[in-house]
């Protein structure tokens, strides 16, 4: 029951308390000597007052102890409190606890945050591998047969370049390490850069290009514009095994880009941005990682770009891009 350490930090809060019935008792035997009043009238009430505050006192210390070694096991506990109770409490522990459920909860926010995050790296990183070993694999074999298409190994090394590109850009985005620097940018210029990058995909699968240059400046992130664009051109070609991809402006100044590919379900156009979702071709040819139009989708938010998507199965797939006037972005 008794603790010297528990007991001496005990002392050490009651000190004020101690201080004050000591001078009340000093003040009670000055009177007596000043006054010339008999010890012995003064004795017996004096022993009882003293009883009486021991018992007191003892009683006070077992609450205490009995409050404190609950906050030992609170903390023992902490990572499985949800909340944090305690009984006989005082208005300052009202307050205490008021502080601490608030950073547990805090907590729990953020720890749920973590899991969170951690489970998308897994779940993507998991898509990611098995996306990066074709390529690897489709190279391996070639060289191994001593196959040297050179154009299909410049296609399957600019795929792997594009995977890791994608995954460097998952990273950034999930740690909010993105900076963006505009300026008035030449879309044709960052459009060719990314067709240059797809050029031996549209030769081997033996897709035509339909490019109408627009000759437009906007007010945009190179590097970040250019990801979008990558990113949007390798998803035509990845569902796209034969006809045209076409590149233009339409009657709403909305940048196009238009494939003759699988096309998307109707009931899966609304949910084509959702993080992980890949819908039911997605899941049918399993290219899809669910990622990249959720980038997309996040960094044309970010770069002030509105971006659409339409669809009809086995016939074509058209995302616009509508990029803000440099007046609108003045305003």
């Amino acid at each position: 029951m008794w603790n010297k350490k528990l007991l001496n930090e005990y002392l050490k809060m009651k000190k004020t308390s101690i201080i004050g019935i000591l001078g009340v008792y000093a003040i009670l035997f000055v009177f007596v000597y000043l006054y010339r009043i008999p010890i012995e009238v003064i004795l017996y009430p004096f022993i009882l007052t003293i009883v009486f505050v021991l018992i007191v006192s003892l009683f006070d210390y077992v609450k205490y102890k009995e409050k404190v070694n609950k906050i030992i096991q609170i903390c023992n506990d902490i990572s499985s409190c949800y909340s944090v109770k305690i009984n006989d409490k005082n208005i300052f522990d009202e307050y205490y606890l008021d502080i601490i459920n608030e950073l547990l909860k805090e907590n729990r926010k953020q720890v749920s945050q973590f899991q969170k995050k951690v489970s998308d790296v897994n779940d993507y990183f998991s898509i990611w591998v098995h996306q990066i070993k074709t390529p690897i694999a489709s190279m391996k074999l070639k060289i191994d047969n001593e196959q040297m298409d050179l154009l299909q190994l410049a296609s399957d090394l600019n795929r792997i370049d594009h995977y890791v590109d994608l995954v460097l850009s998952f990273l950034k985005f999930d740690e909010e390490k993105i900076d963006l620097y505009f300026r008035k940018t030449d879309v044709d210029k960052i459009m060719r850069e990314s067709l240059k990058k797809f050029s031996n995909d549209f030769i081997i699968k033996k897709i035509r290009l339909d490019y109408k240059l627009s000759k437009r400046e906007v007010l945009t992130d190179e590097k970040w514009l250019s990801f979008v664009f990558d990113q949007l051109l390798s998803n035509a070609l990845k569902y796209t095994d034969k006809g045209t991809i076409s590149i233009y402006y339409d009657e709403d100044s909305c940048l196009c880009i238009k494939d003759s590919g699988i096309g998307i379900a109707l009931a899966d156009i609304e949910r084509l941005f959702e993080k992980g979702f890949t819908g039911y071709n997605g899941r049918q040819y399993k290219k899809a990682s669910g990622i990249g139009l959720y980038m997309c989708k996040r960094m044309c938010d970010k770069l002030n770009i509105g971006i659409s998507i339409e669809s009809v199965v086995n016939e074509y797939t058209l995302v616009k891009l509508k990029f803000l006037s440099n007046e609108e972005y003045k305003d």
